[in-house]
């Protein structure tokens, strides 16, 4: 699992995670380009991040931000499913 501190801009890419975990220091976050699992600091993320938020990484402003939208239509997607196997 690779650790990221901090990415440098490389011209202006938006990158979005999801975060799968948080583990000590540490968001484990799934990146949805790659599928890959990525360590991310928690101290370069919002300090209200949780699981199942989805991160947008701005290269530009080498911020992160989270997408309350999609984190929302996420987590409705997942009670969804959740409902359908109780059914």
């Amino acid at each position: 699992m690779e650790t990221l501190r901090r990415k440098r801009s490389k011209g202006g890419k938006r990158l979005k995670y999801v975060v799968d975990r948080i583990e000590g220091d540490y968001a484990v976050c799934e990146n949805q380009e790659t599928g890959e699992m990525e360590d991310i600091e928690l101290l370069l993320l919002p300090a209200d991040v949780d699981e199942n938020d989805v991160l947008i990484y701005d290269e530009d402003l080498d911020e992160y931000t989270i997408e309350e939208d999609e984190t929302s239509q996420m987590e409705d997607e997942i009670e969804d499913e959740m409902d359908d196997l109780w059914e």
